[in-house]
C-alpha cells in the first residue's frame, strides 16, 4: 500500500480528527489535492467521508489538526468566509432552496462576490455547461427533478468561482443516463476551468474514472492511498467497490479483518 503524501496542493490536511461528542469520527487524517487534480474519496457508510468534507468547508470544527487551503489555514473559519476564499461544497442531498426560482438559486452562489460584470459572465458560463437549466430559470426549485436540482446545486457552486469542489454523493438517486451526463459534465469543468475536485461518491468506478488520485477511509482512518490506476488495480478494491470478482461477496465478509490493502 502507497502512503505517499502529496506536498504543497491547493488542499493540505493533516492529522485531522474530529468527534461526534465522544465518538471519533475521524482520526490522524492526512489528504492532499494538487491544483488541478481531482481526487476521489473511497470508503463504505460511515467511514467519516462526509465528515470529512465538512470539515474542510467550516461546517464541522475538528478537534486537532490542520486544514490549509493555499497555504491559509481554515480551520475554525465561518463556511462564508471559506466559500469567499475559493473552495464550494455540494453536500449530500443537494440542499437547494426550494422556494426560489433556479435563477435566485444561482444568484445565490455569488452572494459574496462584488465582481457584478463577471457574475453576469459566469452566470453565462453555467448555463453554457448546464444548458437543461435555461428553460427552467423562472421556475421554483422545488418542481425540479432530481436530476436537474443536482445541476443547480453544481451551477449554484460554479457560481462562487471556486477554485476547489467538494462533491458529496453527486450520483445519489440519480438515473444512470443523468450520472452520465453530470460526469461528463464535471470533466469538462475541471478541463476547461482548471478546477481541483475533491469528491465523495459510493460508485467507485465513476469516481475513480473522475480522479487521478485516491484515499480508502475505514473507520475514519485512511486505509490506502495512491494514484487511481494502482488503486483500481488493488485486489481489496476490485472485491469491495468495484464487484469484479466472483468471491467478492466472501470478501466483504472478511474485509473488516484485514490489517493491510494489497
Amino acid at each position: 500500500m502507497s502512503r505517499t503524501i502529496l506536498q504543497n496542493g491547493i488542499l493540505n490536511i493533516e492529522n485531522l480528527e474530529v468527534h461526534y461528542g465522544p465518538i471519533i469520527a475521524l482520526r490522524g487524517v492526512t489528504i492532499s489535492v494538487k491544483s488541478g487534480q481531482s481526487v476521489a474519496l473511497l470508503g463504505s457508510n460511515g467511514a467519516g467521508k462526509s465528515t470529512l468534507l465538512k470539515a474542510v468547508s467550516g461546517i464541522l470544527l475538528p478537534s486537532k489538526g490542520s486544514i490549509r487551503f493555499e497555504g491559509k489555514s481554515i480551520l475554525g473559519k465561518d463556511p462564508s468566509i471559506i466559500v469567499s476564499m475559493g473552495l464550494a461544497h455540494v453536500p449530500e442531498g443537494r440542499e437547494i432552496f426550494p422556494l426560489l426560482t433556479v435563477k435566485q438559486n444561482l444568484l445565490l452562489g455569488a452572494y459574496s462576490r462584488v465582481d457584478k460584470r463577471q457574475v453576469k459572465r459566469d452566470f453565462d458560463l453555467v448555463i453554457h455547461y448546464f444548458p437543461a437549466l435555461q428553460d427552467l430559470l423562472k421556475m421554483e426549485a422545488k418542481v425540479l427533478s432530481g436530476g436537474q436540482q443536482q445541476m443547480l446545486a453544481l451551477g449554484r457552486a460554479i457560481m462562487s468561482k471556486p477554485r476547489l469542489l467538494l462533491l458529496d454523493e453527486p450520483s445519489l438517486g440519480l438515473s444512470p443516463i443523468i450520472v452520465k451526463e453530470i460526469f461528463s459534465i464535471l470533466k469538462n469543468l475541471q478541463k476547461d476551468l482548471g478546477l481541483s475536485i475533491l469528491i465523495v461518491e459510493q460508485n467507485a468506478k465513476l469516481a475513480l474514472n473522475l480522479s487521478d488520485y485516491a484515499y480508502v477511509l475505514e473507520l475514519g482512518r485512511v486505509a490506502m492511498s495512491d494514484s487511481t490506476g494502482k488503486v483500481m488495480n488493488s485486489r481489496d478494491i476490485q472485491e469491495f467497490y468495484l464487484g469484479m470478482h466472483q468471491d467478492s461477496q466472501i470478501g466483504k465478509k472478511r474485509w473488516k479483518n484485514r490489517k493491510t490493502w494489497r
